[in-house]
C-alpha cells in the first residue's frame, strides 16, 4: 500500500483529536488537587498539540489534492477547511496560552493566582476540544456517506 497525504492527514489528526480531551483532564486533574506541576506538564502538552495541529492543518492542503479528483463532495471538504482554520485557530491560542501560563507561573510564583489561570485554561481546552470534534466529524463525512446521515449535529453546515 502506498501511503499518501491523505493517510498522513487522517493518522495524524487523531493526536490533538484525543490529546486535548486528554490534556483537559490533567488539568482537571490539577484543579482540583492544587498540582502545579501537573499544571505545568499540561500546559506544556498544549504547546506541544499546538505544533502538532499545525502539522496536521498542513496536511490537509495535501490531501485536498489527493481526494479532489475523486468525485467527493466539494462543499463537505469546503466546511471542514473552513471548520478546520479556526479550530487551528484555537489550538495555537492554547499553545501561547500555554507559553504564557508556564512563564507567569514561574516568574510570578507568589502572586500566582491558580484557580483563575487553571479555570482559564479549562474553558480554553473545553471549547477547542468541542471544535475538534465537530472539525473531524466533518472530515469524516467527507469520505464515509454512513455518517452523513443526520444527527445531533444537523444544524451545521
Amino acid at each position: 500500500m502506498v501511503w499518501n497525504w491523505a493517510h498522513l492527514h487522517i493518522m495524524l489528526n487523531h493526536i490533538p483529536i484525543i490529546g486535548v480531551p486528554f490534556i483537559a483532564i490533567l488539568l482537571f486533574v490539577a484543579f482540583f488537587r492544587n498540582d502545579k506541576r501537573l499544571s505545568v506538564l499540561a500546559h506544556w502538552l498544549l504547546v506541544a498539540i499546538s505544533a502538532l495541529c499545525t502539522i496536521v492543518y498542513l496536511t490537509g492542503y495535501g490531501a485536498h489534492k489527493e481526494l479532489h479528483d475523486l468525485g467527493l463532495d466539494h462543499k463537505l471538504m469546503l466546511h471542514h477547511h473552513e471548520f478546520s482554520i479556526w479550530a487551528l485557530g484555537f489550538v495555537l491560542a492554547l499553545g501561547i496560552w500555554g507559553i504564557q501560563y508556564n512563564y507567569q507561573l514561574k516568574r510570578n510564583h507568589n502572586k500566582f493566582n491558580f484557580k483563575r489561570m487553571m479555570t482559564i485554561s479549562l474553558i480554553g481546552v473545553l471549547l477547542t476540544s468541542i471544535l475538534l470534534g465537530i472539525t473531524a466529524n466533518m472530515g469524516a463525512k467527507i469520505n464515509h456517506p454512513e455518517i452523513r446521515k443526520e444527527g445531533f449535529l444537523e444544524s451545521i453546515p
